[in-house]
């Protein structure tokens, strides 16, 4: 059984990331971590609570942290529309994140699990850092952490930078300082799962409770991504949670990699030292390729779980 904690800042491609971590078989989602990012705190918190719900899945929620540790907290664009999730609608829930702050969840199950817990973050690393710094034990009682974000090429919201990252380039070097165990799928990896048309069309018109909704997300973030220039559909977060899930379908290599916190131009850069001849000690495996078949096919095998 692989057991789980999941960061994010739920958007629309955190969504399925979630739905696929929830279908996989052999995987427990032991908590659910909410942080600011593609929106604010509250947006992504309820987005949680929400699809939780309306997919039965019964996990620890918690909320963390509403801003950076340091620079200024970035205006949300709207790439995933004004609540994280498009034009979707998802039921309402009653159900409520728990009163303890994420970072302490993270310890609690960390202990709990005994290096057992592998934690996937697909938003800024805030509530990451801020865990490491409460508790110095953290990192080594981790089995790894899989980020979905970074790049060893060129960046989204800027020609450098990934936009998880750059949201909180402070938290990402606290956290590639740390010495846990950390594999980066940044966006090198995940643009080689991008899909085309008839692939999007292949795997999201199959009839689920969920067809609606996918719909609707899919609708704003085609368009998001089209209106960038970019052809076909990347799901970025949910190929980072396949490469957690799935690490026999993907390639990686150890480097040594720091974030870059002080330049205007370059902050939020993650530099990788990919010099044959390099001493310094390599800190993060970086994925170089994600098998796209596969990916396909876990995609597909997801939404049976949804009929």
């Amino acid at each position: 059984m692989e057991k789980i904690i999941i960061d994010t800042d739920a958007g629309i491609d955190d969504s399925i990331a979630i739905l696929l971590a929830n279908a996989a078989p052999n995987v427990k989602i032991c908590a659910i971590t909410t942080c600011f990012g593609t929106t604010t705190l509250e947006n992504t918190t309820t987005n949680v609570l929400n699809l939780s719900s309306l997919i039965g899945l019964k996990t620890r929620i918690a909320k963390g942290a509403a801003s950076p540790l340091i620079k200024e907290n970035p205006i949300p664009g709207n790439f995933h529309g004004e609540t994280g999730i498009g034009l979707a609608k998802m039921p309402e829930t009653e159900k409520k994140a728990e009163n303890t702050y994420a970072w302490d969840v993270l310890y609690e199950e960390a202990k709990k699990e005994k290096g057992n817990l592998t934690l996937v973050t697909l938003g800024p690393l805030t509530n990451i850092a801020t865990a490491f710094l409460k508790y110095e034990d953290l990192p080594k009682m981790l089995k790894k952490i899989v980020i979905m974000g970074g790049t060893v090429e060129e960046g989204n919201v800027s020609a450098y930078a990934e936009a998880n990252i750059a949201h909180d380039p402070h938290a990402c070097e606290i956290v590639f300082r740390s010495k846990a165990n950390i594999v980066m799928a940044g966006l090198n990896a995940t643009e080689k799962t991008r899909l085309t048309e008839a692939e999007r069309n292949y795997i999201f018109s199959k009839h689920t409770y969920l067809w609606r909704i996918l719909r609707d997300m899919f609708t704003t973030y085609g368009l998001s991504q089209s209106m960038s220039g970019e052809e076909g559909l990347v799901i970025h977060d949910a190929a980072a949670m396949f490469a957690a899930l799935y690490p026999q379908s993907v390639v990686c290599k150890k480097f040594h990699v720091v974030c870059e916190t002080a330049s205007c131009i370059m902050q939020g850069r993650t530099i990788a030292d990919m010099r044959l001849h390099s001493e310094e000690e390599k800190n993060v495996d970086v994925v170089l390729n994600i098998d796209k078949k596969a990916f396909i096919e876990a995609l597909d095998n997801m939404l049976d779980a949804y009929k």
